[in-house]
């Protein structure tokens, strides 16, 4: 069965990427969520997509316009919550962390060993959290980062990754992922059709497609077998496929 992942939660009827978002997807009977994971300036992980404050958030204030990474945990917009505090929202459901690492210290910068620096504190950030949660959730790593997820890897072997790309994979990269110890790729749905999944399956990768609202479309790429539909409307794609809440 195609599973229904909502992208920074229910994100059509709530404020994306927020507890009440997240919340709202469990409701409605989501089997998972994605969202992004960001560094703060002191080192914990927070769920955010922009790489500054959006003015979408209740509450931002004067914090509009300040780098997520510049800030301070403690200084954060309410609405912006840990990535803890969202994994323990989603327990027991499939969280997809996108690590993001644009706009990060050092990045977009001449600098590589800078750039490097600042991949690796993300990256080791996201393994010891997850190792201090004993392997409790259910986690997917995915970003369009290949290298933040070979630090990941490095650090820890079995953690499940995914790599995202808005492009057709062709065999030998399928490959290349399942030689490094991906789980998964993702590609955008309006490249996916039965002869990449079929190679993405042969390869031993699962396939999960973003981001996909029109229920047609759901309905059409699940008959194609892909392995997990990410939707800003979790609700309708579910009644896509005949299936209600819970």
């Amino acid at each position: 069965m195609v599973r229904i992942v909502a992208h920074r939660g229910s994100s059509r009827q709530a404020v994306e990427n927020t507890l009440d978002a997240f919340r709202l997807a469990r409701r409605q009977g989501a089997d998972g969520v994605e969202l992004d994971a960001r560094l703060s300036a002191d080192g914990v992980l927070l769920v955010h997509h922009d790489p500054t404050w959006s003015s979408r958030l209740p509450g931002v204030g004067g914090h509009l316009g300040r780098a997520v990474a510049e800030t301070l945990a403690a200084a954060r917009p309410l609405a912006v919550p840990t990535l803890a505090e969202v994994l323990d929202t989603c327990d027991g459901m499939l969280v997809n962390i996108e690590l993001k690492t644009d706009g990060i210290a050092g990045l977009g910068e001449d600098d590589g060993r800078r750039a490097d620096a600042a991949r690796d504190r993300l990256a080791g950030a996201l393994v010891e959290l997850l190792s201090e949660r004993e392997g409790r959730d259910q986690v997917l790593v995915s970003s369009f980062d290949a290298a933040v997820l070979d630090l990941v890897a490095a650090r820890s072997p079995a953690c499940r990754l995914g790599w995202l790309t808005e492009d057709r994979p062709g065999p030998a990269v399928l490959a290349q992922l399942a030689a490094s110890g991906h789980v998964a790729v993702h590609p955008h749905w309006t490249v996916i059709d039965a002869g990449l999944v079929e190679a993405a399956h042969r390869a031993g990768l699962a396939v999960f497609t973003w981001t996909v609202d029109d229920p047609a479309s759901v309905a059409q790429l699940a008959t194609l077998g892909v392995d997990a539909i990410i939707t800003n409307v979790p609700d309708v794609a579910l009644l896509s496929l005949g299936r209600g809440p819970g």
